[in-house]
């Protein structure tokens, strides 16, 4: 065995048993993506609010309405405010964020969806209801949407209080975007920590000839949040990845054109 050999073994061994989240402390907790939230004077944020006792029982009846309640984040992790509302007779519903929804939305980088006080007829045994929902992107010059999934399980919510599932080593991992990084456009890597510590983040870029260096690099609060933003010309292809602590630093990206937007997990 060589040593190249020996040292991806032990790399394996350290990273391929851990969980990329963790399970709440308490059992009847609900779960939320971290979710990104652009509402200014360039975006527009919509998020795809479901039903999901009504999509589990498959009855759309308003006996099927329960709480839901969005907690808002700022980019240091701070929470800035709650909005509690019900949840849509129909089973899925388009809802706006913006200053009428909240008013501190502008404030806003982050929010959270937690699903509370419904009653399902499905047994859900040890499992636990998580939102992991559509967002929706519109820049304000451009007519179309871009809508992003969500990334992983980041917080859970029970009785008011809320608990970071995100997990972060003592090692740094490297998670490279799929997607090459091509010219003309503009590059917006949006990059959370859902862990509850503070984790060092670095952004790597190379093209096809170069060595990986290093570009931005910077510390995030637990629910911190960083955006990075990369310009390529005519022509131009990089490659991007994440170095830091987490076990999934996966950042959300934007590809920006003079007439086109593109919104997706790296």
């Amino acid at each position: 065995m060589t040593v190249h050999d020996l040292k991806r073994k032990m790399k394996y061994g350290i990273f391929i048993p851990r969980k990329v989240t963790r399970t709440p402390h308490v059992k009847g907790s609900v779960i939320s993506d971290l979710f990104l939230v652009r509402s200014n004077q360039t975006w527009k944020t919509y998020f795809e609010v479901l039903n999901i006792p009504s999509l589990l029982n498959g009855n759309y009846s308003s006996d099927q309405r329960h709480n839901l309640v969005f907690i808002f984040f700022d980019s240091e992790g701070r929470e800035i405010g709650r909005k509690s509302i019900q949840s849509p007779q129909v089973a899925r519903e388009s809802l706006l964020l913006d200053s009428h929804f909240f008013p501190q939305i502008e404030e806003a980088s982050t929010f959270s969806l937690f699903h509370r006080d419904f009653s399902c007829e499905t047994d859900l045994g040890d499992s636990f209801v998580a939102e992991r929902g559509y967002t929706g992107f519109q820049r304000i010059d451009l007519p179309i949407k871009g809508y992003a999934h969500g990334n992983l399980d980041a917080v859970s919510y029970f009785g008011g209080s809320i608990q970071m599932l995100g997990n972060a080593g003592f090692l740094r991992r490297s998670y490279q975007i799929q997607h090459p990084a091509t010219g003309p456009a503009n590059y917006e890597f949006f990059i959370v920590n859902p862990s509850n510590r503070k984790v060092k983040i670095k952004f790597q870029q190379r093209d096809k000839s170069s060595s990986w260096k290093s570009f931005e690099s910077f510390v995030l609060n637990p629910r911190g949040s960083r955006v990075v933003s990369v310009s390529l010309t005519l022509g131009q292809i990089k490659f991007i990845r994440v170095v830091s602590p987490l076990y999934l630093g996966r950042p959300v990206v934007f590809r920006n054109t003079a007439k086109s937007l593109d919104v997706f997990h790296g």
